[in-house]
């Protein structure tokens, strides 16, 4: 799988049924199934229909490309809530768990609007292939700890680790796993970013970076370690290894 098309069509090929109701959460202008297969689509998002075309006239990208959202995200109320309570048999994201504050409570509020036996599949950045490269994997205990706190914001740990840690390859913040090329700084003023969290902590909660960092290793581990907890009621299914620079990641749910 060469690209995110064939990530997609893998997905698709092999998973996604025929007259399958699905939901994609958080398409922004670029979703990751458009509907014109034998299934239907519906998108949940922050941004309504509107805002993601001028977004898209804003990026220079054709105004169709921003996908119709029928379900508008408030992140104050639940997935299901968000949707009307309605049910799905496929859910999909794209670079979306990295950024929940609560990851647990995230794959609750999926498993609420599956079907039994439903699926869930979404792409995740490689922690190694991106800017990410120099921040720890996400731990056990930090997962745990964001639930018990029902976190609804990033942590400042996760600001300041970006700051801090944050580095480009090649000029960029993402590469293939081909790059060799050295990292460099991706916050050239590091220390004065630092300094101003610590003079106003409180700008952690209009972040919107990367909470969590894995690797498809660390992802089956950390997963596999909640469910035998008791935490989360999905399956793993499948951990399809990191191509360019994101994997794939399967769950089922399991029969209520």
């Amino acid at each position: 799988m060469k690209n995110r098309k064939d990530k997609i069509a893998y997905i698709e090929t092999n998973y996604l049924g025929t007259s399958a109701t699905v939901l994609e959460i958080g398409p922004s202008i670029n979703p990751m199934l458009t509907g014109q297969g034998s299934y239907s689509v519906e998108y949940l998002d922050a941004c309504s229909t509107e805002e993601l075309r001028e977004r898209a006239v804003q990026m220079g990208r054709d105004i169709d490309c921003a996908p119709s959202i029928k379900h508008l995200h408030d992140f104050n109320q639940s997935v299901a809530h968000c949707v009307g309570h309605k049910t799905f048999d496929f859910v999909v994201s794209s670079h979306v768990i990295e950024h929940v504050p609560d990851l647990v409570g995230h794959f609750k509020e999926v498993r609420e609007i599956l079907n039994d036996g439903g699926k869930y599949a979404f792409l995740v950045p490689d922690k190694d292939l991106c800017f990410d490269a120099k921040k720890s994997n996400s731990s056990l205990g930090q997962i745990v700890e964001a639930r018990l706190e029902r976190r609804t914001v990033a942590p400042v740990s996760a600001l300041i680790d970006e700051y801090y840690y944050g580095v480009k390859r090649a000029g960029s913040g993402a590469w293939s796993n081909k790059e060799s090329a050295p990292f460099t700084p991706k916050h050239v003023a590091s220390k004065e970013l630092i300094m101003n969290v610590l003079k106003n902590p409180m700008i952690a909660e209009q972040w919107h970076g990367h909470i969590w960092r894995f690797t498809p290793a660390s992802f089956k581990e950390v997963f596999n370690e909640l469910g035998k907890l008791g935490l989360v009621d999905l399956r793993l299914v499948e951990v399809v290894p990191t191509e360019h620079m994101e994997f794939i990641v399967i769950l089922d749910a399991v029969e209520s």
